[in-house]
């Protein structure tokens, strides 16, 4: 299972790599009216010009994160490794900067789901057995020690 550090560098590669092409300006208005602007601009451009060139329409109406995301609708295929070495391909989207943290990230991924699941799981566990004295008594003392792992390997026997 991959740690916390492994899935930070995977979202750090990922937003970084789209980044680098897209780098939003600094405005003062709101992401709505953002939005209302490109539209304007999108329609005017097309009501001025007899003839489409990308290059231009890309400077004239593409100024804002989101007309950008709108209009170039960035995704990525991404392999993710499960916990027998297999391949888990998926593709995500990005459709707001927001997307790249990490939540946008594993909301758009069932793996990542499945993994923050199992990984919040395991934290309470531990936990739990951090604050359990019964359970610390226990293993303080070797023979109840060795009597605890044997009943737990006998379970885990059992289980298989």
């Amino acid at each position: 299972m991959p740690d916390e550090a492994f899935l930070t560098n995977a979202y750090t590669n990922l937003a970084v790599s789209f980044l680098e092409q897209v780098k939003p300006e600094e405005t003062s208005t709101s992401a709505p009216e953002e939005r209302q602007a490109a539209a304007r601009d999108a329609i005017a451009y097309f009501e001025e010009k007899e003839m489409f060139d990308l290059q231009e329409f890309e400077n004239e109406v593409l100024k804002t994160p989101e007309a950008v995301f709108a209009h170039f609708k960035p995704e990525v295929a991404v392999d993710f490794e499960n916990a027998q070495g297999g391949s888990v391909p998926e593709k995500l989207h990005f459709a707001s900067l927001g997307d790249f943290g990490k939540e946008g990230i594993i909301t758009q991924s069932n793996f990542l789901q499945n993994l923050a699941s199992e990984t919040d799981d395991l934290q309470k566990l531990l936990r739990q057995l951090k604050s359990n004295k019964i359970l610390k008594t226990a293993l303080e003392n070797p023979e109840t020690k060795v009597a605890f792992l044997a009943a737990i390997q006998a379970m885990m026997d059992e289980l298989q």
